[in-house]
């Protein structure tokens, strides 16, 4: 029975030894396979591509494929100066009176919304420095009037003093009036908005200053041109215009980048550090 058993255990042994290397080569047969198939497809596919990129070549061989940058830069200037000929043009058919007409509208559209315009200051860069800004206190210092129901903030002495220190010499005078309207006075503002109506002041001065020269009466206000429909000063002219608006955006970039940097630098309308 020994024997007979021994017998029985070997075959089943190999029984079982045939069938593992039955299933291992079943793997190995399907590993060849799949290794063959993957190459025989890559190969397919990059005859395929090559082809394909032939053929493509070949529809649009004569096709213009890449931008000549010269050209575009050449014929953007050329339009650019063909509008402005065009303009130079119609300008020479316009009589003085629909010169002034054209350049007064322009002014209009220019310094209304922009930080001049006492009526669409959330427009402007220094406003948004406060709206935007993630430190709570500095969203406080709005240069408005309060009837004490909201605790308003204002920026430091020193702080007001160091920043104008720092202002370019030609936004100087001007930094020095808007920065007013930050100023801590130990009361409540009054009614309209003392504190805004320095600001405005600083920020008119940006513009009139350099568009009609320091000293000079007339003044461009966007109230007055909106409602009123009032002629730009003679004094203006439209290089000047351009420069004034160029000073006051410096000084409204100049405010916003204050305000920016102002979080250590709050004080209570006392002068109070908060």
């Amino acid at each position: 029975m020994a024997r007979g058993n021994s017998k029985a255990q070997s075959e089943l042994s190999d029984q079982l030894q045939r069938k593992a290397r039955d299933l291992r080569r079943q793997n190995e047969d399907e590993r060849k396979e799949v290794d063959t198939n993957q190459n025989e497809y890559e190969r397919a596919r990059k005859y395929a591509v090559a082809r394909a990129e032939e053929e493509v070549a070949e529809e649009f061989a004569k096709a213009k494929l890449e931008l000549d940058e010269a050209a575009q830069a050449k014929r953007e200037a050329d339009a650019a100066q063909a509008e402005k000929d065009a303009e130079t043009e119609l300008d020479r058919e316009r009589t003085d009176e629909e010169r002034l007409e054209v350049f007064s509208a322009k002014v209009e559209k220019d310094i209304e919304g922009s930080a001049m315009d006492y009526e669409e200051w959330d427009k402007t860069k220094w406003f948004k420095a406060i709206k935007e800004s993630k430190d709570p206190k500095v969203q406080l210092i709005f240069p408005y009037y309060s009837d004490g129901s909201n605790e308003r903030l204002y920026l430091s002495s020193d702080y007001i003093k160091a920043s104008i220190d720092k202002a370019p010499a030609a936004i100087k005078d001007m930094i020095t009036e808007a920065l007013k309207g930050f100023t801590a006075n130990g009361r409540d503002d009054s009614f309209p908005g003392e504190k805004a109506e320095k600001l405005y002041y600083g920020l008119s001065k940006a513009y009139n200053d350099v568009a009609l020269g320091k000293g000079n009466v007339g003044v461009v206000d966007p109230v007055d041109l909106r409602n009123k429909g009032a002629r730009v000063p003679q004094e203006l002219t439209p290089d000047r215009h351009e420069k004034g608006m160029e000073s006051l955006n410096k000084v409204d970039e100049y405010i916003a980048k204050v305000l920016k940097g102002s979080s250590k630098h709050i004080v209570d309308k006392s002068g109070n550090k908060v």
